[in-house]
């Protein structure tokens, strides 16, 4: 890729298809940098990613499920379950008598944000969290409250 930038953007190459010796001796010093900030920014974003799922808060961690006293949950979702893993993998089930539907998803935890994405359908969901004193989970998503319990 760095040969293609290079080969499309450098007036040299663009005019001759050739590269003068002291242009290709600034080209391989230019290709170890950005090979070493390609390097560094994977490294880093891989950081964050671990530090934001597996540092994450770890009250989030576990099974919960939709709290049956809660009227607006319940009418809202249904019967709901979120199991939250370290890893950073969650699923999100909606069960019912006949059959449940699951879905893998991903999520990062950013101050009292948790950002899930599925990977089948790719978009970013940003949802509010709060553990509540009496230990439920109260999600905000578009303006809806909804409340869950720890069940594992």
């Amino acid at each position: 890729m760095i040969d293609d930038l290079f080969c499309t953007t450098h007036p040299y190459r663009r005019k001759s298809g050739n590269v003068p010796s002291e242009i290709a001796g600034q080209a391989a010093s230019f290709k170890s940098v950005v090979s070493v900030n390609a390097c560094l920014q994977q490294s880093a974003i891989r950081g964050a990613i671990e530090s934001a799922a597996m540092g994450g808060d770890p009250r989030l961690l576990g099974l919960w499920e939709t709290d049956s006293a809660d009227a607006t949950t319940v009418e809202q979702y249904g019967r709901v379950r979120l199991h939250f893993f370290e890893s950073g993998d969650l699923t999100y089930t909606i069960c019912s008598d006949a059959v449940d539907q699951v879905m893998r998803l991903t999520y990062l935890v950013e101050g009292n944000t948790i950002t899930t994405q599925q990977p089948s359908a790719p978009r970013q969901e940003k949802t509010q969290y709060a553990i509540e004193p009496d230990g439920r989970l109260a999600l905000t998503h578009d303006g809806i409250v909804s409340r869950y319990r720890r069940i594992a």
